[in-house]
Order: structure tokens, then sequence, then C-alpha cells
């Protein structure tokens, strides 16, 4: 028995290394860590998602602001639009019915006066100064017309229509030279009745009244255009001439004007030396001066 023992053991360490089979280093490691492939999946896969959960906050903000822009567009940007359209048509069907509506007034009075032969009637019948600037083409077009067909009509019904201008002209300011014309068209038709042959009593100015330092006397002028401004006028009857007048000193001592036009600005003076001469066939009086 001890002398098995005592017998030194050899061991080959190549058969040991055949008998004792143990796997490869690489293996067990290839075994324990994740390849390549499946780091690489879940790195695509943790993108994924993350894409998924930014695309859906995106989404959800461009989703409240197209609602927002949808509620905005319904709620004021359309109407808007529409207001701006409806405004764009009626204006352009208002600029398109205007001069009709002017003419059918114009036609009215006319035909108003071709019935009565009166202007102050065709005036009160055939004029609605509700609707001033229709009213203002009338009676524009029943002064000319009463010119060319020399109707007569007292001053004191021309003064009356004047001032109905006049408060046409200073309610709606938009129509002053409109209203004007219609003055202008008002006294050239005063004009027209004016006679050169026979004169009213001689009527002198106020003693002590300021006057234009150009004295025109004793005279007539006939078809020639003529300032007023900056003169003094007496005794002189003026026949188809074209009067001017910007609103000057001018005074006037039994002066005619017959089948004269006029030329004035619309100022204070030229307001009142039209209700001079709409009132006077002598016209006597001062304007633009003290």
């Amino acid at each position: 028995m001890e002398a098995v023992l005592e017998q030194p053991v050899m061991l080959d360490e190549t058969s040991w290394l055949t008998e004792v089979e143990c796997p490869p280093q690489i293996e067990i490691e290839d075994e324990m860590a994740p390849s390549n492939d499946s780091k690489t999946i879940a790195t695509l896969q943790e993108r994924v998602d993350w894409t998924i959960r930014i695309g859906s906050r995106l989404a959800a903000v461009y989703a409240v602001v197209f609602v927002g822009m949808i509620g905005w567009m319904v709620t004021f940007y359309i109407p808007a639009q529409m207001l701006n359209v409806q405004n764009a048509v009626k204006s352009d069907v208002l600029s398109q019915i205007d001069p009709l509506k002017i003419q059918m007034a114009e036609m009215s009075g006319l035909l108003h006066l071709k019935e009565t032969k009166d202007v102050s009637d065709a005036v009160r019948q055939g004029v609605n100064f509700n609707e001033p600037k229709y009213a203002l083409g009338a009676i524009t077009a029943i002064a000319l017309q009463a010119k060319t067909d020399r109707i007569t009509t007292p001053p004191s019904d021309l003064i009356q229509i004047n001032e109905s201008i006049v408060k046409a002209a200073a309610s709606h300011p938009d129509l002053a030279g409109q209203a004007w014309n219609a003055q202008m068209a008002l006294l050239e038709y005063r004009s027209s009745q004016v006679s050169s042959t026979v004169k009213g009593p001689v009527v002198r100015l106020p003693p002590g009244t300021s006057l234009p330092t150009v004295v025109f006397r004793h005279d007539t002028v006939d078809g020639l255009p003529y300032v007023l401004d900056g003169k003094y006028i007496s005794d002189v009857t003026f026949t188809r001439a074209l009067i001017t007048y910007d609103g000057g000193p001018v005074a006037l001592e039994n002066v005619r004007f017959v089948d004269c036009k006029f030329q004035m600005k619309n100022t204070q003076s030229a307001e009142k030396l039209t209700t001079m001469m709409l009132a006077q066939n002598d016209v006597t009086g001062v304007v633009g001066g003290n």
C-alpha cells in the first residue's frame, strides 16, 4: 500500500487538456455580451421612440395652432373680407346708380317746369330736398331751362330757392361745389330777366361808404369779360358779359347785369353779392370791404 503511494503520478498535460474539454474564453464572452446587431437595434428603437414622442408633441402643437387659425379666420378674417367685398360692391353700384338718379331728378324737375311754366312750382313739386345731391342737380337743370324758355319768376321766389340751396350746402359740406354751381345757374337765370332799357330810380350808396379806388361810371359793357374785384362801378349796364369775381372789395351803384354769365369763387363776399343780384335789377351795395 505504501509502495503504491510513493510512486509519483505523472500527468500528461496533453491528455488532460484533451480529456477536460473547456469552451474557449472568447465563446464565453460572446455568450455573455450582446452582439453588435442587438446594440444597433436597441439604439434605433430608442431613437424611434424618441421621434414618436417628439412628433406627437409637435403634432399636438400644430393642431392647436391650426385650430386657432381656423377659428380666427372664421371669426374675424372672413367676415372682414366679406364686409370689404360688400362695401366695394355697394360703392360700385352707387357710383353707377348716382348719375341715373341725378338724371331722373333733373327730368322730374323739367317735366314739372314744362307743365306749370313756373319755376317756383317746378321746384316745389319736382325737387326733393331730403336728397340734396339730386335736388341741386334738378334746380340747376330747371334754372338753365327757364333761362332758355324766357320764363319769368319774381325775385323773391328766386331768393327763397337760393336760401334752400345755401341750407343744403351748410348741412352737407361735401355738396358745396354742386350747390355753388346751382347758385350760379340761378344767377344766370335771374340775369336773363333783367331789361337793359328800363331802369328803376337812382339809388345812391350810403354816405361814408368805403369804396375801391377804381371808378367806372356811366357806360355799357357788351359781350366782354369783366373783373369786379377792386372796382367802384356806377350806372353801368353789362350785357352778355362774362363777370368774374374772386371775393375782393367791390362797390356797385345802379348796375345792371343783362344775360350775363358769372365765374365767382365760393366765398362769403360772393355769397352776399349773389343775394344782391338776385334781389335787385339795379344792383347797389358794397361787398368785400368795410
